[in-house]
C-alpha cells in the first residue's frame, strides 16, 4: 500500500475508511467488545446492473459463487471455513451484490485466501450452475403457487416494466432458463471493478488489521475490460398504472396491492415517506385500523416502503374474501387520499419515529448489520456517515413534510391496482 492507500480518511465518529492503491474501498467499524469480526465485500451490481434478457444472473451468480473456488470445491470450501468456526455466503439485492464471512476475529486472516479465490477465481462449474438454476427455477414456481407472492410480483411487473427492478426476487423464469456458467463468470467479472468495491469490516478488528486483510482477498483485483453498467433508468411513472385483475380458482383468500413509484432512497422525500409508512403500518397504523379492526378485511393488512437506489416502491396491501377485495382498494385508496389533505397527528407522527428508531437499533446490534449498512451506503456513492446521520433526519420530519411527499406520491391516477381474486 503507498503513501495515499496507507493515510486514513479519518472522521467524526467510529468508523474509519482507507483506501487501497487499487481503488478498493475499506471501512472500519470497530467494536472490541466480543472477539467476532463480520466483514462484508459489497459492489453495485444487484439487479440493477442485469443485461436485457438476463434477469436472475445476479441472483445466480452469486448462490453459485461460493460454491467452488480455485483448488476447493464446494464442500471443501465448506469444510475449511466451518472448521475455522467461520460463515461464508453470497447474495445479490435490486442494487447491490456482496460476499460476507463472520466468524471469530482470530481467523479472519486465515480465511482470507478462501474470500480471496471466490473473488478472483470463481469455479462457476457448469454442473453446479445448472443445479443451482434447476433451484431458482423451483424457488419462482412456488412463488407463483402463493397468492401473495404472486400478486406482488405481478405488482413489481407493472410498475417497473422494462427495467430489472420488474424483476427483484429472482428473475423472469424464461430468461433464467437461459443463463449459464459463461453468463454468471461474465457477470462476476464486470461487476467487480476496483473502484466500486467497499469492503466494511466490524466487530474485533482495528484498521491497520482490516487493511491488511483487504489487501489480501482484493489488493490486486484487476479492473474489467468492460465494466458492467445499467443499461435503463427506472422509470418516474409506474409503467402500466390501473387496475390489473388475476383470477385464481377456488381462491379462498383475495389479495390486493395497491402501490405507487416513490422517491429514490436516502433522499428528504424518501425519509419522510418512511416515517409516514410507519404512521400507516403496523398494529396500531391507520390502515390496520381501518382494514383489520373495523372492517375485518383480512388479517395481513399495512402498507410497505421498498428504498431502491433509482425509484422506490411504495404499496398498500390486504388479504380480503375474494369478494370484499374491491372494498379493501376503496378504503386503502381513501386512506391515501386522506394524509394527501390533512398532515398526521403529532403522536401518530412521534410513534411512527420511536418504532424506526428503535428498530434500527435493535438491528444494529450485530456486527453484520453494520458491516453491510456502512458499506451498502459508501458503495453506492451515499458516503458510510448517511448511516449515522439517518436518525437526526429522521427525527426532523415534519408532518407537513409527510403529507406533502404523500401528495407528491399517492395520486390516485398514477396508482397500479393488483387485484388476486377467483376465477
Amino acid at each position: 500500500v503507498g503513501a495515499e492507500g496507507r493515510a486514513a480518511r479519518r472522521a467524526p465518529g467510529a468508523v474509519e475508511c482507507v483506501r487501497l492503491d487499487n481503488g478498493v474501498r475499506v471501512l472500519v467499524r470497530r467494536r472490541p467488545a466480543v472477539p467476532l469480526v463480520s466483514a462484508e465485500v459489497i459492489v453495485p451490481g444487484g439487479g440493477r446492473f442485469e443485461p436485457r434478457g438476463r434477469s436472475g444472473v445476479a441472483a445466480l451468480a452469486h448462490r453459485v459463487l461460493t460454491r467452488g473456488a480455485g483448488t476447493r470445491d464446494a464442500e471443501a470450501i465448506a469444510e475449511f471455513v466451518e472448521g475455522l468456526g467461520a460463515s461464508l455466503s453470497s447474495s445479490a439485492g435490486f442494487d447491490t451484490g456482496a460476499v460476507s464471512v463472520s466468524g471469530l476475529a482470530r481467523h479472519l486472516h486465515d480465511v482470507a485466501p478462501v474470500v480471496r479465490d471466490v473473488l478472483l477465481d470463481p469455479t462457476f462449474d457448469p454442473a453446479r450452475v445448472e443445479a443451482e438454476k434447476t433451484r431458482l427455477l423451483e424457488e419462482l414456481a412456488r412463488r407463483h403457487d402463493n397468492p401473495v407472492q404472486l400478486a406482488m410480483d405481478a405488482l413489481f411487473e407493472r410498475v417497473f416494466g422494462e427495467h430489472p427492478y420488474a424483476h427483484p426476487f429472482l428473475g423472469a423464469p424464461d430468461e433464467v432458463r437461459a443463463l449459464d456458467a459463461a453468463t454468471c463468470r461474465d457477470w462476476i467479472a464486470r461487476v467487480l471493478v476496483p473502484g466500486r468495491v467497499v469492503v466494511s469490516l466490524a466487530g474485533d478488528v482495528d484498521v491497520d488489521g482490516a487493511r491488511r486483510w483487504a489487501e489480501a482477498i482484493a489488493g490486486d483485483l484487476p479492473v474489467p475490460a468492460h465494466p458492467a453498467a445499467p443499461d435503463r433508468e427506472a422509470p418516474a411513472a409506474p409503467a402500466e398504472p390501473g387496475v390489473h385483475v388475476i383470477r385464481r380458482p377456488a381462491l379462498r383468500q383475495g389479495v390486493t396491492f395497491v402501490g405507487f413509484v416513490a422517491p429514490p432512497m436516502n433522499t428528504e422525500a424518501s425519509v419522510a415517506l418512511a416515517v409516514l409508512n410507519g404512521v400507516l403500518a403496523g398494529l396500531g397504523g391507520r390502515l390496520f385500523v381501518e382494514l383489520r379492526d373495523k372492517r375485518s378485511l383480512g388479517y395481513m393488512t399495512g402498507s410497505s416502503l421498498h428504498p431502491l437506489y433509482e425509484r422506490s416502491l411504495f404499496f398498500a396491501y390486504a388479504n380480503p374474501d375474494p369478494e370484499n377485495v374491491d372494498l379493501a382498494v376503496d378504503v386503502i385508496l381513501a386512506e391515501l387520499e386522506r394524509v394527501r389533505r390533512e398532515p398526521v397527528r403529532d403522536d401518530e407522527a412521534q410513534r411512527s419515529k420511536r418504532w424506526l428508531l428503535g428498530s434500527r437499533v435493535m438491528q444494529m446490534q450485530r456486527n453484520g448489520a453494520h458491516a453491510s449498512a456502512y458499506g451498502t451506503y459508501e458503495a453506492l456513492g451515499f458516503g458510510w456517515e448517511a448511516v449515522d446521520a439517518l436518525p437526526a433526519r429522521i427525527e426532523a420530519v415534519t408532518p407537513e413534510a409527510m403529507r406533502q411527499v404523500a401528495e407528491q406520491v399517492f395520486d390516485r391516477d398514477r396508482a397500479v391496482i393488483v387485484k388476486l381474486v377467483g376465477s
